[in-house]
């Protein structure tokens, strides 16, 4: 009778120590979210966008050198100096209270004020950038932003911008995006053409690093595996490597269509690509 009792709770121990083998077999998924990562590359479109906003018009330093200057349409922003100082220059982006869309189909609204210490392209100009009521595709922009100019030391002599985000945000309809960081972008090609002539201008982010937390609220940090390229005529990044990392998951590879321009990058995840179609 002892022995009965103890082969059945033997048999129960074995029975009981499977289930848990196998249950905790089952409950192990596959990490294929690709929600922060998609977050983390909407940042780094938006604020390397702001520059791109700022470039388009800048460019035509006539503009810093007008005294008398009250405003200019730009597309769909009017631009307005607000004082009449040698420097710094305060000036206005002004998109207006409702959404306008830009050439590259994305719409923007809101006013972006700029500080400039000196012309801009000049090495050792600081551009000081804040936002009210900023909107990209109907995501409010915020933070400290920065730019400050300085002259490749190689060969090449190409002007580079230092970018620097402290404070960022990005309300999105799914909840906020807190980024912060630095990247520098280069200019790497179209020198040889002259405002405005600009959809030829091509720029390289050589280096860029930054954190914070997704909508979905995880920490993430993220920095360059390979340079990004970035055309004007092109609203996304063309070839380049963007490695995020994501508390408590794999690293996140993102690889950007070296060829084409295009909205789809490959993001892979422990060895298995997938398809992340961008903002």
């Amino acid at each position: 009778m002892l022995y009965l009792k103890l082969k059945q709770t033997s048999k129960i121990i074995i029975v009981f120590v499977l289930f848990l083998l196998y249950g905790c077999k089952k409950e192990v998924k596959t990490d294929n979210d690709t929600k922060t990562t998609s977050d983390v590359i909407w940042a780094t479109i938006v604020y390397n966008d702001v520059f791109t906003q700022i470039d388009a018009i800048f460019k035509n330093n006539v503009l810093l050198t007008k005294d008398s200057i009250t405003s200019e349409r730009y597309g769909c922003v009017v631009v307005s100096k607000k004082f009449d100082t040698i420097f710094p220059k305060i000036y206005l982006l002004d998109f207006g209270g409702s959404n306008c869309q830009g050439s590259d189909s994305r719409y923007r609204r809101g006013r972006i004020y700029l500080s400039f210490s000196n012309y801009y392209s000049r090495p050792g100009t600081i551009v000081n950038v804040s936002f009210v009521n900023y909107y990209v595709n109907d995501c409010k922009v915020e933070g400290a932003y920065s730019i400050q100019v300085e002259q490749n030391i190689d060969l090449s002599e190409n002007i580079i911008y230092n970018i620097r985000i402290q404070g960022g945000s990005i309300l999105t309809s799914t909840g906020r995006i807190f980024y912060s960081g630095t990247f520098a972008r280069e200019f790497v090609g179209g020198q040889n053409t002259e405002y405005p002539i600009l959809n030829d201008d091509v720029y390289q982010i050589n280096s860029l690093s930054v954190k914070g937390t997704s909508a979905n609220v995880e920490d993430f940090t993220a920095v360059l595996g390979s340079p990004l390229k970035y055309y004007n005529n092109c609203g996304w990044f063309i070839g380049g490597v963007l490695l995020v990392n994501i508390y408590s998951r794999e690293q996140r590879v993102v690889t950007f269509n070296s060829n084409i321009c295009s909205n789809i990058a490959n993001v892979n995840i422990s060895g298995k690509d997938y398809s992340l179609t961008l903002r």
